[in-house]
């Protein structure tokens, strides 16, 4: 009903589970430290319910986003997306997302390069309690959190965003250090965090651009080109050939959104 070439409707949300620091993550195994005998988490819906909101979205032609961080809620969520894709396909150039993806099985790895699905992560995330995880999940399962690279090895579309307001005071520009530096801006901890997922200052800018705008289904943005919206940044610095202290000192010089200058 409101919409314009500002305005539009992404499609629609859900929530399949919570979080790992207070075990409300849907986990394929017990936490490490559970709270009580079988403690895996839970969804916050139904599974099966999970599985129809997905099936009856698409069939309206609806992308669906959905916030998954414990590996089952991931696993299964990628599995309803595989089975709707085959029944419902998406029209051209919509893309279900899904959201997070922190503690993530490698078995499932190959699920996630499907056609019409975008993994949108946010690397701020990375940083958030990572001192804690082992005791959460345990060293095995934390050290194949937030694996960026890896995504990106197996044909995955990759999406990045700040989780504004969830995480406060992170700009894209900190967003892009933290996915190739891997590390607080203090440059603590001085051992990457999972090391092999560094990936690289292109990958994670095309994650933030032209990825971010395929997370809301719009082809319009998110790349410079003759005929798409002129919504860009100029920076002080080309992030293609500084160093990764120094795109932490990269200002934005000005903002232009749909041809104007903000």
């Amino acid at each position: 009903t409101y919409n314009s070439d500002k305005l539009q409707m992404g499609g629609v949300k859900q929530f399949f589970d919570g979080v790992t620091s207070i075990h409300t993550a849907f986990l394929k195994e017990e936490y490490e430290t559970p709270y009580f005998e079988g403690d895996v988490g839970s969804p916050l819906i139904p599974s099966e319910t999970m599985r129809e909101f997905i099936l009856k979205a698409n069939a309206e032609g609806w992308p669906i986003r959905i916030h998954t961080i414990g590996d089952r809620a991931i696993h299964e969520a990628l599995t309803y997306y595989k089975e709707s894709l085959t029944k419902f396909p998406l029209p051209q150039g919509k893309y279900n997302t899904l959201e997070h993806l922190e503690v993530m099985d490698s078995q499932d790895l190959p699920l996630v390069s499907q056609e019409q699905l975008v993994i949108s992560v946010q690397p701020s995330h990375l940083l958030v309690g990572y001192d804690t995880l082992d005791e959460e999940v345990g060293n095995v399962r934390a050290a194949e959190m937030f694996p960026f690279n890896s995504f990106l090895k197996v044909g995955g579309t990759l999406a990045f965003g700040t989780d504004t307001p969830v995480v406060v005071d992170v700009t894209p520009i900190e967003s892009l250090y933290y996915a190739v530096a891997r590390r607080e801006k203090s440059g603590v901890p001085s051992e990457r965090l999972m090391p092999k997922e560094v990936i690289s200052i292109g990958e994670a800018l095309y994650a933030h651009t032209k990825g971010a705008a395929k997370a809301l289904s719009r082809d319009d943005i998110g790349t410079i080109a003759v005929g798409k919206k002129a919504d860009f940044t100029i920076l002080s610095k080309n992030l293609l050939e500084v160093t990764e202290e120094e795109i932490l000192e990269t200002e934005v010089v000005a903002t232009i959104f749909n041809g104007e200058v903000m």
